[in-house]
């Protein structure tokens, strides 16, 4: 498959049976210069350069702004690639601090009892909720 012409249009046309002899780079003929002769091309061989320089150019731009797409999807991507980052960053980070907030407030069986404390129990009395209260605290009491 031919990228300059379509698929069933021959890309050079040649106006002769003989391949123009055109040096790239070396030797004594600059570029794009005939090394035979010193004569101008003939117009239809002209034509058929300018068309082939015309085909490249359109080829290029096409390119060109394939990749300007490209560019800006990359750049939009980066971006998104930041802020999930960053999210997932921060997520971890609330996570990590729930866990730790969940260890903290694990219930733990304690290594001494009341009476290893305070030498005696101590005297509790159970609230209407089932939770415990101290009935002689050394605290204010509380009104309410």
């Amino acid at each position: 498959m031919n990228a300059i012409a379509p698929e069933n249009e021959p890309a050079f046309e040649a106006d002769d049976d003989s391949e123009p002899n055109i040096i790239v780079s070396g030797g004594s003929a600059g570029l794009g210069e005939r090394a035979d002769d010193s004569e101008p091309a003939p117009p239809k061989r002209l034509k058929r350069t300018v068309r082939v320089i015309e085909a490249i150019s359109q080829i290029t731009s096409a390119a060109y702004k394939d990749t300007r797409v490209y560019e800006e999807t990359a750049e939009y991507l980066l971006w998104e690639i930041q802020s999930l980052r960053a999210t997932l960053k921060q997520e971890c980070n609330c996570t990590t601090s729930m866990f730790q907030y969940l260890a903290w407030w694990q219930s733990s069986k304690s290594r001494w009892t009341n009476t290893e404390l305070y030498g005696s129990m101590v005297k509790a009395r159970q609230r209407p909720d089932g939770k415990y209260e101290e009935i002689y605290s050394d605290e204010e009491p509380v009104s309410g």
